[in-house]
């Protein structure tokens, strides 16, 4: 009898496997995930990196650039990227700080505002609003953020700021998209877009999963290795608190 129950038990999971996989497998949050560039593109002409440096209070960690920097980091398949950078200041170190997403050339300016930046430092993310145009697939942007800071200026004609520059390319590929549908958890679709070489999407996600549920393990060790990846650059950033989302000023 407690055999026929050990067969029946058997057959019952190998059902519900094979119907239900989601109920029969345990989350892949632990596997590992690696950000590998797309194969035989150059990176865009790119000035990306610090710009204009005043005299702002100095940081153990400069004011870094998480998305759109070289190495290939400037891929997405969104019509409205997230942009995230680490800033080591809090608001009361900063008078203002603008962030403006232009044409490749620069010249045309898509969106500018000016944001509130957090209380503490950390890395922060700035989604445009819907109102602001879609990125066109196969075009180049290229974004700039500059911070005016609150400490006294040697020269009162030139006030302290810093800033950085980086680039976005826009791109559309119907495989990974059908890949994606596929991914059940958001771990899942954080993989497939770094091993596809959508660093901004990549970034986005994981970052998003932090900011709705910071003290989630798992999450933060994904989000440590795919900044910590030797594409990337951004381990001393990795272990940085996630400060939140940045907001226009009203």
């Amino acid at each position: 009898m407690a055999f026929t129950k050990s067969i029946l038990s058997s057959i019952a999971i190998v059902l519900l496997s094979s119907t239900f996989p989601s109920i029969a497998q345990s989350d892949s949050s632990e596997e590992p995930i690696q950000f590998i560039p797309q194969a035989n593109r150059e990176p865009p002409e790119s000035d990306s990196g610090p710009g204009t440096r005043g005299i702002c209070v100095p940081t153990e960690i400069p004011l870094t650039a998480v998305v759109g920097r070289q190495n290939l980091l400037d891929l997405t398949l969104g019509d409205r990227p997230t942009f995230w950078i680490y800033i080591p200041y809090s608001s009361s170190d900063v008078n203002s700080a603008i962030f403006s997403l232009q044409d490749e050339a620069g010249e045309v300016e898509i969106w500018g505002t000016q944001l509130q930046l957090k209380n503490t430092p950390g890395i922060v993310a700035i989604s445009p609003p819907e109102t602001v145009p879609p990125l066109e697939v196969s075009r180049t942007y290229r974004w700039y953020f500059e911070m005016d800071c609150a400490g006294d200026s040697i020269d009162p004609a030139s006030p302290p700021t810093v800033s950085l520059k980086g680039v976005v390319t826009r791109v559309s590929d119907p495989a990974i998209e059908t890949e994606l549908k596929s991914a059940q958890t958001a771990p899942e679709r954080a993989r497939i877009y770094a091993r596809n070489g959508l660093w901004y999407d990549a970034v986005t996600a994981l970052g998003s999963l932090l900011l709705e549920d910071p003290q989630n393990a798992q999450i933060r060790e994904l989000w440590t290795q795919l900044l910590g990846d030797e594409e990337a650059g951004l381990e001393d950033i990795s272990r940085e608190p996630i400060a939140g989302r940045a907001v226009p000023q009203p």
